[in-house]
Protein backbone atom coordinates (compact mmCIF):
# COMPACT_ATOMS: atom_id res chain seq x y z
CA UNK A 1 0.00 0.00 0.00
CA UNK A 2 3.23 2.47 0.86
CA UNK A 3 4.21 1.89 -2.47
CA UNK A 4 0.77 2.40 -4.14
CA UNK A 5 0.64 5.91 -2.32
CA UNK A 6 3.99 6.74 -3.38
CA UNK A 7 3.18 6.09 -7.21
CA UNK A 8 -0.09 8.11 -6.82
CA UNK A 9 1.67 11.12 -5.24
CA UNK A 10 4.07 11.11 -8.33
CA UNK A 11 1.02 11.05 -10.36
CA UNK A 12 -0.60 13.82 -8.82
CA UNK A 13 2.88 16.24 -9.43
CA UNK A 14 2.14 15.19 -13.45
CA UNK A 15 -0.15 18.27 -14.30
CA UNK A 16 -0.56 17.38 -17.78
CA UNK A 17 -1.59 14.04 -16.56
CA UNK A 18 -4.17 15.51 -14.36
CA UNK A 19 -5.29 18.06 -16.76
CA UNK A 20 -5.95 14.69 -18.77
CA UNK A 21 -7.71 13.02 -16.44
CA UNK A 22 -10.05 16.14 -15.72
CA UNK A 23 -10.83 16.43 -19.21
CA UNK A 24 -11.69 12.56 -19.53
CA UNK A 25 -13.96 12.50 -16.29
CA UNK A 26 -15.80 15.93 -17.91
CA UNK A 27 -16.00 13.97 -21.19
CA UNK A 28 -17.80 10.35 -19.05
CA UNK A 29 -19.80 12.49 -17.25
CA UNK A 30 -21.20 13.84 -20.62
CA UNK A 31 -21.50 10.91 -22.21
CA UNK A 32 -22.82 9.30 -18.71
CA UNK A 33 -25.57 12.25 -18.44
CA UNK A 34 -26.47 12.35 -22.00
CA UNK A 35 -29.89 12.35 -21.94
CA UNK A 36 -30.06 14.57 -19.10
CA UNK A 37 -27.41 17.66 -20.39
CA UNK A 38 -27.70 16.94 -24.16
CA UNK A 39 -30.34 19.96 -25.31
CA UNK A 40 -31.49 17.87 -28.46
CA UNK A 41 -32.61 14.33 -29.64
CA UNK A 42 -29.53 12.69 -31.37
CA UNK A 43 -31.39 11.48 -34.35
CA UNK A 44 -34.44 13.34 -34.95
CA UNK A 45 -34.27 15.63 -38.12
CA UNK A 46 -34.73 19.35 -38.13
CA UNK A 47 -34.90 20.09 -41.80
CA UNK A 48 -35.93 23.32 -41.05
CA UNK A 49 -32.72 23.92 -39.69
CA UNK A 50 -30.27 22.16 -41.82
CA UNK A 51 -26.36 23.04 -41.79
CA UNK A 52 -27.70 26.15 -39.07
CA UNK A 53 -24.06 27.70 -37.64
CA UNK A 54 -23.01 27.49 -34.20
CA UNK A 55 -25.44 29.91 -31.98
CA UNK A 56 -27.14 30.35 -28.90
CA UNK A 57 -29.99 27.94 -29.60
CA UNK A 58 -27.55 25.10 -31.33
CA UNK A 59 -24.13 25.81 -29.59
CA UNK A 60 -22.07 23.63 -32.16
CA UNK A 61 -24.22 23.92 -34.98
CA UNK A 62 -26.36 21.53 -36.59
CA UNK A 63 -25.65 19.19 -39.41
CA UNK A 64 -27.12 18.46 -43.18
CA UNK A 65 -30.37 17.10 -41.63
CA UNK A 66 -30.49 19.59 -38.61
CA UNK A 67 -29.24 17.65 -35.86
CA UNK A 68 -27.77 19.13 -32.85
CA UNK A 69 -23.93 18.38 -33.52
CA UNK A 70 -23.32 18.90 -29.14
CA UNK A 71 -25.83 16.51 -28.93
CA UNK A 72 -24.61 14.13 -31.23
CA UNK A 73 -21.11 14.66 -29.71
CA UNK A 74 -22.50 13.74 -26.18
CA UNK A 75 -24.29 10.79 -27.63
CA UNK A 76 -21.09 9.66 -29.64
CA UNK A 77 -18.90 9.90 -26.69
CA UNK A 78 -20.75 6.75 -25.27
CA UNK A 79 -20.16 4.23 -28.52
CA UNK A 80 -16.71 5.30 -29.12
CA UNK A 81 -15.07 5.67 -25.65
CA UNK A 82 -17.22 2.21 -25.30
CA UNK A 83 -15.86 0.65 -28.24
CA UNK A 84 -12.54 1.88 -27.38
CA UNK A 85 -12.39 0.79 -24.20
CA UNK A 86 -14.18 -2.62 -24.50
CA UNK A 87 -11.73 -3.07 -27.67
CA UNK A 88 -9.09 -2.97 -25.01
CA UNK A 89 -10.18 -4.88 -22.96
CA UNK A 90 -10.55 -8.12 -25.30
CA UNK A 91 -7.03 -7.02 -26.50
CA UNK A 92 -5.74 -7.06 -23.04
CA UNK A 93 -7.99 -10.68 -22.12
CA UNK A 94 -6.26 -12.15 -24.96
CA UNK A 95 -2.71 -10.80 -25.16
CA UNK A 96 -1.97 -11.40 -21.53
CA UNK A 97 -2.06 -14.65 -21.18
CA UNK A 98 -0.50 -15.51 -24.17
CA UNK A 99 2.45 -13.12 -23.39
CA UNK A 100 2.51 -15.20 -19.72
CA UNK A 101 2.36 -18.37 -20.97
CA UNK A 102 4.83 -17.62 -23.79
CA UNK A 103 7.43 -15.90 -21.28
CA UNK A 104 6.99 -18.73 -18.89
CA UNK A 105 7.55 -21.83 -20.91
CA UNK A 106 9.56 -20.68 -23.18
CA UNK A 107 10.99 -23.19 -25.87
CA UNK A 108 8.37 -24.25 -28.69
CA UNK A 109 5.41 -23.08 -27.25
CA UNK A 110 6.68 -19.72 -27.20
CA UNK A 111 8.01 -20.05 -30.51
CA UNK A 112 4.63 -21.17 -31.60
CA UNK A 113 3.12 -18.28 -30.27
CA UNK A 114 4.92 -15.38 -31.25
CA UNK A 115 4.96 -16.68 -34.64
CA UNK A 116 1.16 -16.33 -34.26
CA UNK A 117 1.39 -12.58 -33.11
CA UNK A 118 4.34 -11.81 -36.12
CA UNK A 119 1.66 -12.75 -38.18
CA UNK A 120 -0.60 -10.37 -36.91
CA UNK A 121 2.23 -7.51 -36.62
CA UNK A 122 3.34 -8.25 -40.27
CA UNK A 123 -0.06 -6.27 -41.48
CA UNK A 124 -0.35 -2.73 -40.95
CA UNK A 125 -3.13 -2.21 -37.58
CA UNK A 126 -5.67 -0.07 -39.87
CA UNK A 127 -5.86 -2.51 -42.81
CA UNK A 128 -6.04 -5.77 -40.66
CA UNK A 129 -8.86 -4.07 -38.79
CA UNK A 130 -10.67 -3.22 -41.74
CA UNK A 131 -10.35 -6.46 -43.03
CA UNK A 132 -11.44 -8.12 -40.26
CA UNK A 133 -14.41 -5.42 -39.73
CA UNK A 134 -15.24 -6.15 -43.44
CA UNK A 135 -15.16 -9.62 -42.92
CA UNK A 136 -17.50 -9.83 -39.47
CA UNK A 137 -19.90 -7.09 -41.26
CA UNK A 138 -20.71 -3.29 -39.52
CA UNK A 139 -22.07 -3.43 -36.03
CA UNK A 140 -20.41 -2.05 -32.69
CA UNK A 141 -19.45 -5.15 -31.32
CA UNK A 142 -17.72 -6.25 -34.78
CA UNK A 143 -15.75 -3.42 -34.70
CA UNK A 144 -14.29 -3.79 -30.97
CA UNK A 145 -13.31 -7.49 -31.97
CA UNK A 146 -11.70 -6.18 -35.12
CA UNK A 147 -10.02 -3.72 -32.67
CA UNK A 148 -9.43 -6.17 -29.87
CA UNK A 149 -7.48 -8.29 -32.43
CA UNK A 150 -5.25 -5.57 -34.06
CA UNK A 151 -3.80 -4.65 -30.58
CA UNK A 152 -3.45 -8.37 -29.01
CA UNK A 153 0.02 -8.39 -30.07
CA UNK A 154 0.83 -5.01 -28.34
CA UNK A 155 -0.41 -6.74 -24.89
CA UNK A 156 1.52 -10.18 -25.88
CA UNK A 157 4.57 -8.74 -26.33
CA UNK A 158 5.05 -6.22 -23.73
CA UNK A 159 3.80 -9.53 -21.14
CA UNK A 160 5.96 -11.53 -22.47
CA UNK A 161 9.18 -9.44 -22.13
CA UNK A 162 8.24 -8.81 -18.73
CA UNK A 163 8.11 -12.19 -17.95
CA UNK A 164 11.19 -13.49 -19.36
CA UNK A 165 13.64 -11.35 -16.97
CA UNK A 166 10.85 -12.55 -14.05
CA UNK A 167 11.01 -16.22 -14.13
CA UNK A 168 14.81 -15.86 -13.04
CA UNK A 169 14.30 -13.71 -10.53
CA UNK A 170 15.17 -15.97 -7.14
CA UNK A 171 11.23 -15.44 -5.78
CA UNK A 172 9.93 -17.07 -8.90
CA UNK A 173 12.99 -20.16 -8.85
CA UNK A 174 11.91 -20.44 -5.40
CA UNK A 175 8.41 -20.85 -5.77
CA UNK A 176 9.28 -23.96 -8.38
CA UNK A 177 11.41 -25.31 -6.18
CA UNK A 178 8.95 -25.60 -3.38
CA UNK A 179 6.40 -27.54 -5.34
CA UNK A 180 4.30 -24.63 -6.78
CA UNK A 181 2.22 -25.75 -9.92
CA UNK A 182 3.10 -23.46 -13.00
CA UNK A 183 -0.76 -21.83 -12.44
CA UNK A 184 0.19 -20.52 -9.27
CA UNK A 185 3.29 -19.17 -10.15
CA UNK A 186 2.20 -17.24 -12.89
CA UNK A 187 -0.59 -16.41 -11.03
CA UNK A 188 1.17 -15.19 -7.64
CA UNK A 189 4.08 -14.39 -8.07
CA UNK A 190 4.74 -13.45 -11.65
CA UNK A 191 1.38 -11.46 -12.78
CA UNK A 192 1.64 -9.05 -9.79
CA UNK A 193 5.07 -7.58 -10.83
CA UNK A 194 3.30 -6.94 -14.60
CA UNK A 195 0.21 -5.40 -13.44
CA UNK A 196 1.89 -1.69 -13.49
CA UNK A 197 3.05 -1.99 -17.20
CA UNK A 198 -0.35 -3.08 -18.34
CA UNK A 199 -1.87 -0.44 -16.54
CA UNK A 200 0.24 1.82 -18.57
CA UNK A 201 -0.32 -0.11 -22.00
CA UNK A 202 -4.45 0.03 -21.08
CA UNK A 203 -4.06 3.82 -20.81
CA UNK A 204 -2.30 4.32 -24.06
CA UNK A 205 -3.92 1.60 -25.98
CA UNK A 206 -7.81 3.24 -25.40
CA UNK A 207 -6.09 5.92 -27.50
CA UNK A 208 -5.17 3.95 -30.40
CA UNK A 209 -8.14 2.06 -30.39
CA UNK A 210 -10.33 4.95 -30.13
CA UNK A 211 -8.42 6.58 -33.36
CA UNK A 212 -8.45 3.02 -35.27
CA UNK A 213 -12.89 3.17 -34.43
CA UNK A 214 -13.44 6.21 -35.34
CA UNK A 215 -11.20 5.61 -38.60
CA UNK A 216 -13.35 2.70 -39.11
CA UNK A 217 -16.39 4.27 -38.58
CA UNK A 218 -15.39 6.73 -41.19
CA UNK A 219 -14.31 4.78 -44.21
CA UNK A 220 -17.97 3.12 -43.41
CA UNK A 221 -16.80 -0.18 -41.61
CA UNK A 222 -17.66 0.30 -38.23
CA UNK A 223 -20.59 1.78 -36.26
CA UNK A 224 -23.68 2.81 -38.94
CA UNK A 225 -26.00 5.64 -39.35
CA UNK A 226 -28.11 6.97 -37.71
CA UNK A 227 -26.22 6.00 -34.37
CA UNK A 228 -23.95 8.71 -33.25
CA UNK A 229 -20.62 8.07 -33.43
CA UNK A 230 -17.65 10.36 -34.17
CA UNK A 231 -15.83 8.63 -36.89
CA UNK A 232 -19.46 8.33 -38.83
CA UNK A 233 -20.07 12.47 -37.84
CA UNK A 234 -16.69 13.42 -39.24
CA UNK A 235 -16.99 11.14 -42.42
CA UNK A 236 -20.75 12.55 -43.10
CA UNK A 237 -19.29 15.88 -42.55
CA UNK A 238 -16.28 15.94 -44.67
CA UNK A 239 -18.99 16.37 -47.74
CA UNK A 240 -20.09 19.64 -46.28
CA UNK A 241 -16.53 21.48 -45.72
CA UNK A 242 -16.94 24.43 -47.13
CA UNK A 243 -20.34 24.66 -45.77
CA UNK A 244 -20.31 23.77 -42.72
CA UNK A 245 -16.90 23.19 -41.02
CA UNK A 246 -18.19 22.49 -37.78
CA UNK A 247 -19.43 19.27 -38.94
CA UNK A 248 -15.87 17.98 -39.30
CA UNK A 249 -13.72 20.59 -36.88
CA UNK A 250 -15.86 19.94 -33.41
CA UNK A 251 -15.69 15.97 -33.78
CA UNK A 252 -12.55 16.11 -34.93
CA UNK A 253 -11.20 18.41 -32.12
CA UNK A 254 -13.16 16.16 -29.76
CA UNK A 255 -11.10 12.72 -30.98
CA UNK A 256 -7.76 14.74 -31.31
CA UNK A 257 -8.25 16.05 -27.49
CA UNK A 258 -9.48 12.47 -26.49
CA UNK A 259 -6.48 10.62 -27.62
CA UNK A 260 -3.79 13.25 -26.35
CA UNK A 261 -5.72 13.12 -22.58
CA UNK A 262 -5.46 8.85 -22.91
CA UNK A 263 -1.53 9.57 -23.94
CA UNK A 264 -1.31 12.32 -20.81
CA UNK A 265 -2.76 9.68 -18.47
CA UNK A 266 -0.31 7.05 -19.81
CA UNK A 267 2.61 8.86 -19.93
CA UNK A 268 1.38 9.91 -16.02
CA UNK A 269 1.16 6.40 -14.94
CA UNK A 270 3.93 5.28 -16.59
CA UNK A 271 6.29 8.13 -14.76
CA UNK A 272 4.60 7.74 -11.10
CA UNK A 273 5.17 3.42 -11.40
CA UNK A 274 8.93 4.15 -13.17
CA UNK A 275 10.24 7.13 -11.84
CA UNK A 276 13.43 5.86 -13.31
CA UNK A 277 11.48 6.94 -17.06
CA UNK A 278 10.06 10.51 -16.23
CA UNK A 279 11.62 12.79 -18.47
CA UNK A 280 11.59 15.60 -15.06
CA UNK A 281 14.98 16.80 -14.77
Amino acid sequence: MGETRLALRRFARRRAALVGVVYLALLVAGAVLAPAVAPYDPIKQDLSHMLSAPSSAHLLGTDDLGRDVLTRLLYGARLSLGAACLAVAIATLAGVPIGLVAGYLGGAVDDALMRVIDALQAFPALILAMAIAAALGPGLFNVMVAVGIVYTPRFARLVRGQVLSLREEPFVESARAAGASHSRVLARHVLPNVVAPIVVQVSIGVAFALLAETALSFLGVGIKPPEPSWGTDVGRGYRFMRLAPWLVFMPGTTILLTALAFNLVGDGIRDAFDPRQSREV
